[in-house]
Protein backbone atom coordinates (compact mmCIF):
# COMPACT_ATOMS: atom_id res chain seq x y z
CA UNK A 1 0.00 0.00 0.00
CA UNK A 2 1.37 3.41 -0.92
CA UNK A 3 2.03 5.70 2.05
CA UNK A 4 1.20 8.92 0.25
CA UNK A 5 4.76 10.18 0.72
CA UNK A 6 6.38 10.25 -2.72
CA UNK A 7 9.96 10.18 -1.39
CA UNK A 8 9.26 7.08 0.70
CA UNK A 9 7.14 5.27 -1.88
CA UNK A 10 9.77 5.81 -4.59
CA UNK A 11 12.48 4.13 -2.51
CA UNK A 12 10.50 1.57 -0.50
CA UNK A 13 7.63 0.85 -2.88
CA UNK A 14 5.07 1.66 -0.19
CA UNK A 15 4.06 -0.03 3.07
CA UNK A 16 4.42 -3.78 2.72
CA UNK A 17 1.44 -5.98 3.61
CA UNK A 18 1.88 -8.27 6.59
CA UNK A 19 4.90 -6.38 7.92
CA UNK A 20 5.77 -3.59 10.35
CA UNK A 21 7.40 -0.33 9.26
CA UNK A 22 8.74 1.89 12.05
CA UNK A 23 9.29 5.60 11.46
CA UNK A 24 11.43 7.37 14.05
CA UNK A 25 12.96 10.79 14.47
CA UNK A 26 13.07 13.86 16.72
CA UNK A 27 10.10 16.07 17.51
CA UNK A 28 8.59 17.84 14.48
CA UNK A 29 10.39 15.54 12.03
CA UNK A 30 7.09 14.42 10.48
CA UNK A 31 6.31 11.10 12.19
CA UNK A 32 2.63 11.83 12.85
CA UNK A 33 2.25 13.58 9.50
CA UNK A 34 3.51 10.39 7.83
CA UNK A 35 0.82 8.41 9.70
CA UNK A 36 -1.90 10.85 8.67
CA UNK A 37 -0.84 10.63 5.02
CA UNK A 38 -0.91 6.83 5.13
CA UNK A 39 -4.34 6.97 6.80
CA UNK A 40 -5.59 9.22 4.00
CA UNK A 41 -4.34 6.83 1.33
CA UNK A 42 -5.82 3.76 3.05
CA UNK A 43 -9.21 5.39 3.69
CA UNK A 44 -9.52 6.51 0.07
CA UNK A 45 -9.04 2.88 -0.95
CA UNK A 46 -12.25 2.17 0.98
CA UNK A 47 -10.53 0.51 3.93
CA UNK A 48 -10.51 1.34 7.64
CA UNK A 49 -7.56 2.42 9.76
CA UNK A 50 -6.94 1.37 13.37
CA UNK A 51 -5.02 4.36 14.78
CA UNK A 52 -3.71 4.08 18.35
CA UNK A 53 -2.11 7.07 20.04
CA UNK A 54 -1.76 8.54 23.52
CA UNK A 55 -1.10 12.01 22.16
CA UNK A 56 -3.56 14.71 21.17
CA UNK A 57 -3.96 14.75 17.41
CA UNK A 58 -4.52 17.92 15.42
CA UNK A 59 -7.67 17.54 13.36
CA UNK A 60 -6.70 20.77 11.61
CA UNK A 61 -3.50 19.10 10.44
CA UNK A 62 -5.48 16.09 9.22
CA UNK A 63 -7.80 18.46 7.33
CA UNK A 64 -4.79 20.10 5.65
CA UNK A 65 -3.50 16.73 4.51
CA UNK A 66 -6.83 15.28 3.41
CA UNK A 67 -8.34 18.49 2.04
CA UNK A 68 -11.72 17.72 0.43
CA UNK A 69 -11.42 14.06 1.49
CA UNK A 70 -11.40 14.89 5.21
CA UNK A 71 -14.95 13.76 6.06
CA UNK A 72 -14.46 10.45 4.27
CA UNK A 73 -11.12 9.83 5.96
CA UNK A 74 -12.41 10.80 9.42
CA UNK A 75 -15.28 8.33 9.08
CA UNK A 76 -12.90 5.46 8.27
CA UNK A 77 -10.21 6.04 10.91
CA UNK A 78 -10.90 4.35 14.25
CA UNK A 79 -8.97 6.24 16.93
CA UNK A 80 -8.03 4.80 20.33
CA UNK A 81 -6.22 6.81 23.04
CA UNK A 82 -4.78 4.42 25.65
CA UNK A 83 -2.66 6.04 28.38
CA UNK A 84 -1.02 2.91 29.79
CA UNK A 85 0.69 -0.20 28.48
CA UNK A 86 -2.30 -2.27 29.64
CA UNK A 87 -4.54 0.11 27.69
CA UNK A 88 -2.37 -0.46 24.63
CA UNK A 89 -2.96 -4.21 24.94
CA UNK A 90 -6.72 -3.65 25.09
CA UNK A 91 -6.60 -1.29 22.10
CA UNK A 92 -4.76 -3.91 20.04
CA UNK A 93 -7.40 -6.50 20.92
CA UNK A 94 -10.18 -4.07 19.96
CA UNK A 95 -8.44 -3.30 16.65
CA UNK A 96 -8.66 -6.97 15.78
CA UNK A 97 -12.45 -6.68 15.89
CA UNK A 98 -12.62 -3.94 13.25
CA UNK A 99 -14.04 -5.21 9.97
CA UNK A 100 -12.29 -4.10 6.81
CA UNK A 101 -9.18 -2.70 8.49
CA UNK A 102 -6.43 -2.05 5.97
CA UNK A 103 -3.81 -0.29 8.10
CA UNK A 104 -2.73 -0.52 11.74
CA UNK A 105 -0.95 2.43 13.40
CA UNK A 106 0.57 3.09 16.84
CA UNK A 107 1.93 6.64 17.13
CA UNK A 108 4.27 6.64 19.03
CA UNK A 109 4.63 3.05 20.19
CA UNK A 110 7.62 3.45 22.47
CA UNK A 111 6.03 6.05 24.73
CA UNK A 112 4.51 3.04 26.48
CA UNK A 113 8.01 1.60 26.88
CA UNK A 114 9.50 4.50 28.82
CA UNK A 115 6.35 5.46 30.72
CA UNK A 116 6.17 2.00 32.31
CA UNK A 117 9.59 0.41 32.06
CA UNK A 118 8.74 -1.99 34.87
CA UNK A 119 6.33 -3.57 32.36
CA UNK A 120 8.84 -4.11 29.57
CA UNK A 121 7.59 -7.68 29.18
CA UNK A 122 4.11 -6.33 28.41
CA UNK A 123 5.61 -3.95 25.82
CA UNK A 124 7.41 -6.84 24.12
CA UNK A 125 4.23 -8.90 24.19
CA UNK A 126 2.28 -6.02 22.62
CA UNK A 127 4.80 -5.78 19.78
CA UNK A 128 4.47 -9.51 19.19
CA UNK A 129 0.65 -9.16 19.13
CA UNK A 130 0.91 -6.44 16.50
CA UNK A 131 3.28 -8.56 14.42
CA UNK A 132 0.95 -11.58 14.50
CA UNK A 133 -2.13 -9.44 13.82
CA UNK A 134 -0.79 -7.85 10.64
CA UNK A 135 0.59 -11.14 9.37
CA UNK A 136 -2.79 -12.83 9.84
CA UNK A 137 -4.71 -9.98 8.19
CA UNK A 138 -2.03 -9.36 5.55
CA UNK A 139 -2.09 -5.62 6.18
CA UNK A 140 0.73 -3.16 6.86
CA UNK A 141 1.49 -1.80 10.32
CA UNK A 142 3.01 1.62 10.80
CA UNK A 143 4.67 2.39 14.13
CA UNK A 144 6.37 5.63 15.10
CA UNK A 145 8.98 6.06 17.80
CA UNK A 146 10.41 8.89 19.85
CA UNK A 147 14.19 9.08 19.94
CA UNK A 148 17.26 9.98 21.95
CA UNK A 149 20.80 10.73 20.83
CA UNK A 150 23.45 8.04 21.26
CA UNK A 151 27.02 8.60 20.06
CA UNK A 152 25.84 11.27 17.58
CA UNK A 153 23.20 8.91 16.21
CA UNK A 154 19.51 8.98 17.02
CA UNK A 155 17.81 5.84 18.22
CA UNK A 156 14.28 5.06 19.42
CA UNK A 157 13.65 4.12 23.03
CA UNK A 158 13.26 0.32 23.11
CA UNK A 159 15.30 0.15 19.89
CA UNK A 160 16.21 -3.55 20.01
CA UNK A 161 12.64 -4.69 20.75
CA UNK A 162 11.18 -2.50 18.00
CA UNK A 163 13.89 -3.47 15.50
CA UNK A 164 13.21 -7.16 16.16
CA UNK A 165 9.63 -6.94 14.83
CA UNK A 166 10.11 -4.26 12.15
CA UNK A 167 10.93 -5.27 8.61
CA UNK A 168 11.73 -1.67 7.71
CA UNK A 169 13.10 1.16 9.88
CA UNK A 170 12.81 4.73 8.60
CA UNK A 171 14.88 7.45 10.27
CA UNK A 172 13.76 11.06 9.77
CA UNK A 173 16.38 13.72 10.40
CA UNK A 174 17.45 17.23 9.40
CA UNK A 175 20.90 18.64 8.64
CA UNK A 176 21.95 21.97 7.24
CA UNK A 177 18.35 23.10 6.89
CA UNK A 178 17.40 20.04 4.81
CA UNK A 179 15.30 17.02 5.78
CA UNK A 180 16.35 13.42 5.11
CA UNK A 181 14.94 9.94 5.52
CA UNK A 182 17.19 6.91 5.76
CA UNK A 183 15.80 3.40 5.36
CA UNK A 184 17.17 0.30 7.05
CA UNK A 185 15.98 -3.10 5.86
CA UNK A 186 17.48 -6.37 7.02
CA UNK A 187 20.21 -4.46 8.83
CA UNK A 188 21.34 -2.72 5.63
CA UNK A 189 20.94 1.05 5.29
CA UNK A 190 20.08 2.68 2.01
CA UNK A 191 21.29 6.07 0.85
CA UNK A 192 19.63 9.05 2.48
CA UNK A 193 16.66 10.47 0.59
CA UNK A 194 15.81 14.15 0.84
CA UNK A 195 12.22 15.16 1.59
CA UNK A 196 10.35 18.37 2.29
CA UNK A 197 7.44 19.20 4.59
CA UNK A 198 4.49 21.05 3.13
CA UNK A 199 0.87 21.72 4.02
CA UNK A 200 -0.18 18.42 2.45
CA UNK A 201 2.56 16.49 4.27
CA UNK A 202 5.93 14.95 3.44
CA UNK A 203 7.03 15.19 -0.18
Amino acid sequence: MLSGCRSFDKVAGGLEEGTITTVYGPESSGRTTFCMMASHTCAMLGKKVAYITCEKLSMERLKQICSEDFETVASRVNFAFPRTIDGLERAIKNAKKIEGVGLFIVDPVNIYYWLEQNKENVFIRSLAEIEMFVKERKIPALLTAQTYEKEREIEPFGFNDIKRVSKLMVELSSRGGKRYMRLTKGGERSLRVEYTMGKRGLI
